[in-house]
């Protein structure tokens, strides 16, 4: 099925507001399919000879001009307290990507050293990138940013993570994924983009290899239990998203939020959880480029199995 949206530049912004009127509304389980450029608002990729590319306008008047997002899409039933479960049915990527790093800058500088900037070029080769260089990465799709706006009327830059997701970078939210995010203003507003065909934790560089969506399918849920932070689930993993200017608070935040699930789950006491958290929770940094340092407390599906015999809902 091709996308039902083109690329037509009333469909994209680069920040998030409440103010933000939705370009659509849809029902619970209503599936979406769009594209959208690559985060810099290209439709095709960067050039080692200097070529301009073809990027998409911005619409005129908005901005600033964070990472172009498709949306914002409204669901009818999220409303504040609630959660919005994002699914994941299809990601095609275009066959093109680039990554791009070196600068220094406050929120890469700690990554890359400042070694200057330098472009490297990919290309798609069956289910690989092949880079300028000749060097071979498989691609695993996945979106960088998807997230809802803050109840605060201001304009929410794109870059720094938040508790209400965005830029969260989390590698392991691939096709047949799902997300939960908290929803703080009516209709919930999710916008999406920042297509990657693959990253490694970290995003170490300050971009992974950035591509465009040619084609994305979502369908969403509402929930009325409330989540405090971003939490994944795919087959094999469930994980908690935290954020903060250090990733000592960060971590703190992950740690907290898994054994609050875990409890949860299995209806544990904190103290019970904890202690099991010690041998069941994995901590990841999820990227330590975007101003907010994100860190992943990670569930494998098959440890909790091992452990509990079962594997209950994450919603009732």
């Amino acid at each position: 099925m091709n996308p039902k949206y083109d690329l037509d530049s009333k469909y994209y912004h680069g920040f998030f507001a409440p103010s933000l009127a939705p370009i659509v509304e849809l029902t619970p389980g209503e599936p979406i399919h769009f594209s959208v450029p690559d985060a810099g608002w290209g439709l095709e990729n960067h050039s080692l000879n200097g070529y301009q590319r073809k990027e998409l306008p911005c619409p005129t008047g908005l901005s600033p001009k964070g990472h172009c997002l498709f949306g914002p899409i409204s669901i009818k039933g999220a409303k504040p307290d609630t959660t919005l479960e994002i699914k994941v049915l299809k990601l095609e990527m275009a066959s093109w990507g680039w990554t791009q790093g070196g600068w220094p800058t406050p929120d890469t500088s700690i990554a890359t050293g400042q070694i200057g900037p330098h472009l490297m070029t990919w290309e798609l080769d069956g289910n690989y990138l092949v880079n300028n260089l000749g060097h071979r990465v498989k691609s695993e799709p996945f979106l960088g940013v998807m997230g809802l706006p803050m109840k605060s009327p201001e304009m929410q830059l794109t870059t720094p993570p938040q508790f209400c997701g965005g830029n969260i970078d989390c590698k392991h939210i691939t096709e047949g994924s799902s997300l939960y995010l908290p929803v703080t203003v009516p209709g919930a507003l999710f916008s999406a983009g920042d297509a990657h065909h693959a990253q490694g934790n970290g995003e170490i560089c300050g971009n992974a290899i950035e591509t465009m969506a040619e084609h994305v399918s979502l369908s969403f849920e509402v929930h009325l239990e409330k989540v405090d932070w971003p939490i994944f689930e795919n087959d094999h993993l469930i994980g908690v998203l935290c954020a903060a200017p250090s990733l000592n608070h960060a971590c703190n935040s992950a740690v907290q939020q898994a054994v609050l699930l875990l409890s949860k789950m299995y209806e544990l006491p904190i103290k019970d959880a904890r202690a099991l958290g010690s041998a069941l929770i994995d901590l990841e940094i999820t990227q330590c480029v975007n101003q907010n340092l994100g860190v992943q407390a990670i569930l494998s599906k098959e440890k909790l199995q091992t452990c509990f015999g079962e594997l209950p809902s994450l919603f009732k």
